[in-house]
């Protein structure tokens, strides 16, 4: 099995987890949470692609016959193609 060239990391900002884009274009993550998850990727020396929802919500139960919103993980997925 080949190893994929990128990580693809599905973040949903909050209070303890916040991303900025640097004027060089580069992230940088603040909050407790975004600190532990830049320590993490940076010292895994891989390039990673970052995946926000745009409804910024992991997924939830609309009152309309049981649709749900689209959540992180589908919205992670749908970015792979």
């Amino acid at each position: 099995m080949e190893c994929p060239s990128f990580l693809r990391v599905t973040v949903n900002p909050m209070k303890h987890l916040k991303v900025h884009t640097k004027a060089d274009g580069s992230l940088e993550f603040s909050g407790i949470q975004g600190r532990f998850l830049g320590t993490i990727l940076e010292s895994m020396k891989m390039p990673f692609q970052l995946v926000i929802a745009e409804d910024r919500e992991w997924g939830r139960l609309l009152p309309n016959a049981g649709n749900w919103t689209d959540d992180c993980a589908s919205t992670a997925g749908a970015a792979i193609y």
